[in-house]
């Protein structure tokens, strides 16, 4: 018994004059470079700065669960009735198994996405795939003054610690009335620079629940999520 592969009319894509430059520049998304990553194994590829900005703040926030491994290419068509397929900057497992695409709006092409009618077309693509969208101005990364510390406590990275460690810290936290911040870890511990180190870490693998303030590494704290909290 054979089987036929079914044939499908080749598809002509619309003349690049009919297609707008902040959609062309998103077709090629070869990656520029990678950051390491205690969610994703083999890390993370980001192809602007505003991407790479968007990834720190990403690592350290509880409610991303991982990244998928290629971006979700989204077939959009709006306003001026040509359709084209647009790739967010990148795809995210959310918690309780939601899926999310992160996407960036740059500063040149703001003003060309809400003169097209873009966003509502992408949010309705998005809606009825079930997709959730994160959006991320590019100047707002850019001064967020939040990234300096994520950037602190993605040196943690690759930091090694035993379970034994990991269970004297959930004991620790254990018994401490609610978030605790790093400061208090590095002064309550001997090895406080590395007892600091292996709760950035497992608040990345979202074993801990860690909470980022932009004033300092020490200012940001960590708990147990409620299942493991006893």
């Amino acid at each position: 018994m054979s089987f036929a592969l079914p044939l499908y009319a080749p598809v002509t894509p619309p003349a690049p004059d009919l297609i707008p430059a902040f959609v062309r520049r998103t077709e090629h998304r070869g990656s520029r470079g990678t950051l390491p990553s205690e969610k994703h194994p083999g890390g993370v590829g980001h192809t602007t700065a505003a991407q790479h900005n968007a990834m720190l703040l990403l690592e350290v926030m509880h409610g991303v669960v991982d990244y998928s491994a290629y971006p979700l290419g989204v077939e959009v068509r709006p306003d001026w009735g040509v359709g084209f397929t647009y790739w967010p900057a990148i795809g995210l497992d959310l918690l309780g198994g939601r899926r999310a695409v992160l996407d960036i709006v740059y500063t040149d092409d703001h003003d060309d996405r809400q003169r097209l009618g873009f966003d509502a077309a992408l949010k309705a693509q998005l809606d009825a795939m079930g997709v959730q969208s994160i959006q991320m101005s590019e100047p707002v990364l850019r001064g967020d003054p939040r990234l300096r510390v994520a950037r602190e406590i993605r040196r943690a990275c690759g930091t090694r610690f035993t379970e034994a460690d990991v269970f004297s810290l959930i004991g620790y936290l254990a018994e401490q009335p609610g978030p605790t911040p790093l400061g208090h870890l590095r002064r309550d511990h001997d090895d406080g620079d590395q007892v600091v180190a292996m709760a950035c870490v497992l608040g990345m693998r979202r074993r801990l629940v860690l909470q980022l303030n932009g004033a300092s590494l020490n200012a940001c704290s960590v708990s147990l999520p409620r299942k493991e909290a006893v």
